[in-house]
Parts: C-alpha cells; structure tokens; sequence
C-alpha cells in the first residue's frame, strides 16, 4: 500500500475513534452531585495525582437573571462554577470554570504550555497553587488550597498533566 494512503487510512480511523468518543460519558459523570442545572459543556480533569473519592459542585454563583444559549455570548462575569474532586484523605483540588475574561495576572506567575499548545498560567501565593487557562470560551482553573503554608503540594509538572488531562464532561441521559 501507498504511505500516502495508508496516512490517509489512518487519519480518518483516528477521526472515527474520537467522533465516537465525544458524547462518552465523563469519568466522573456518575459520582458528580448538584450539575444538573448547569447549561454549557464544559470539561473536567480525568487524571489526578490521588484516587478520587467524591465529586461535588461546592459552589455555583449564576450572577445573571438568564445565561445566553451559547458559550460565545457569556460575558465575563455571568456565572462561576466550583467542582471539588477530594480524594480518600484531605486531598482536595478544585477545578473552577467561569466565562473567559482575558488574561488572570497574580504574584509569583509563570508561563506555561499545555500539550495542546494552549498557553496556561501557573500561580503560587504561599497558600495556594494555582493553573489558568482558556478553552472553547470558557476560563479553567485547577486549584489546590495547601495544609501548609510555603510548602508546593504538586509539581508544575504533575499540575499540567491533570489540565492536560481535561476531557469533556457529559452526563449520563
């Protein structure tokens, strides 16, 4: 066979494969408590560093009297929406995901790049570690509150692979 064609072959196989995928239920799609309300596909983490417990939405803020239909109509402060994913002890990251502002600024901050090539942000105050970036209109946040002050819990590395891990979430029908 033609390398030309057998690259063709394989492309769309891959296509097929993550065309059927798309609508697959999320991980966590059946342990996740209080989403039922929110409106817009968004993407949760499906690698984590300990073995995740519980799932909860520890807060969900809706400052506006109607969300728009589509993500693209979200102005930047319409909702904030807190996803916690605790683990068998007091391991606890949150994932926050609002509507895109721009850019997030903060003490001590580093560029990053996820493996998509999105361009992320690393934030760490003493108190809290923190990854921010942007996808699909939506602002994404990983944050891990830390038990002790001064002391980084995770690695850069290993809180790139949990955003790089961010898969859609979809609920079981």
């Amino acid at each position: 066979m033609k390398p030309l064609k057998m690259i063709s072959i394989l492309l769309l196989c891959m296509f097929f494969l993550s065309a059927c995928n798309q609508n697959e239920e999320h991980l966590y799609s059946e342990s996740i408590e209080g989403i039922d309300e929110f409106p817009y596909e968004f993407k949760l983490p499906t690698h984590m560093p300990y073995e995740v417990e519980r799932v909860k939405v520890v807060h969900y803020d809706q400052r506006t009297e109607e969300l728009p239909e589509t993500i693209s109509e979200l102005e930047p402060m319409d909702f904030n929406l807190e996803i916690s994913l605790r683990g068998t002890s007091e391991e606890i990251i949150l994932t926050r995901i609002e509507p895109e502002s721009g850019s997030k600024t903060g003490s001590n901050e580093q560029q990053l790049e996820l493996s998509n090539g999105k361009e992320a942000k690393y934030f760490y105050n003493g108190s809290s570690q923190v990854v921010t970036w942007n996808d699909s209109g939506l602002s994404y946040d990983i944050i891990v509150h830390l038990p002790k002050q001064n002391n980084e819990l995770y690695s850069i590395e290993e809180l790139i692979e949990i955003a790089d891990s961010f898969a859609p979430f979809y609920k079981p029908d």
